[in-house]
């Protein structure tokens, strides 16, 4: 009887064991590591545009203002035209390596800068010399690695608006990476080139135009290339560097091909 109970007593701890045995081999699953410790990483937040918009007292009265920021709000050249002149001369401040790139850019683009300023002056001969004062005490207070917001436009980084010129010039707003046409070139590099000129001239910038842009782009890209190929094959140019008119009437026909091929409403 003893040894009955001994028995027992040994095949219910076998029993008891096994399934312990069971439970673990069915719980195992791969070792868990303790998680690897991840670095913080702190993202600071942009600092918020400067409004370098002039203040009554700044040689400036608050009619004059009014007057100014009426007109910007009416005609979007004359906006451009001061966007333009706040930004060129205070990136010519910060970046003094960089000073001018701008204002050749615009001559090569055929940019109509200052006409929105002759029209107001015109119309209004009183804000002449407050005008002038409006664009220098804005320039002034921009800050150097800063974006800036001048009046209701839109907030303007100065790099966003250089590495996007001429474009900027009609759409300030625009700060991401340069426009494909630009393929990759400096606004120095841009502004150096005398093709620059020629593309401009056949297929000029205006104000953004989502069904024209595109195609617009891409014909000037061309144009600027065939310019350079023919350029380069004329030793002459390659020495005087600007481009005569003789030299643009020789690229007349291979340039209306290329309108040719664009939308009507486009060319």
């Amino acid at each position: 009887m003893r040894r009955k109970q001994a028995w027992a007593a040994v095949v219910a701890l076998l029993l008891v064991a096994a399934g312990v045995v069971a439970w673990r081999q069915w719980g195992a699953g791969p070792v868990r590591q303790p998680p690897a410790r991840v670095r913080a990483v702190v993202v600071q937040a942009p600092k918020p545009a400067v409004d370098v918009s002039p203040q009554p007292g700044a040689g400036l009265s608050a009619a004059e203002l009014a007057g100014i920021h009426a007109a910007m709000a009416e005609q979007p050249g004359f906006a451009s035209d001061l966007v333009f002149l706040v930004v060129a001369s205070a990136r010519d401040r910060c970046q003094p390596a960089h000073a001018g790139e701008l204002a050749r850019m615009a001559n090569r683009a055929q940019l109509p800068v200052l006409h929105g300023v002759s029209r107001v002056t015109e119309a209004q001969p009183a804000l002449d010399q407050p005008i002038y004062r409006y664009v220098q005490a804005a320039a002034d207070a921009v800050v150097c690695g800063r974006s800036l917001r001048l009046a209701e436009q839109p907030v303007v980084e100065l790099e966003g608006y250089a590495r996007n010129f001429p474009d900027s010039y009609f759409a300030p707003g625009r700060q991401g990476e340069a426009p494909r046409e630009y393929a990759g070139r400096s606004l120095a590099e841009r502004a150096a080139q005398p093709c620059q000129t020629i593309a401009y001239v056949v297929l000029p910038l205006s104000a953004p135009d989502w069904r024209c842009d595109a195609s617009r782009a891409s014909a000037r890209q061309r144009i600027e290339q065939l310019c350079e190929t023919a350029r380069a094959a004329d030793a002459r140019l390659a020495v005087s560097g600007e481009l005569s008119a003789a030299f643009g009437e020789r690229l007349t026909a291979p340039v209306q091909d290329i309108l040719a091929g664009m939308p009507q409403q486009c060319r």
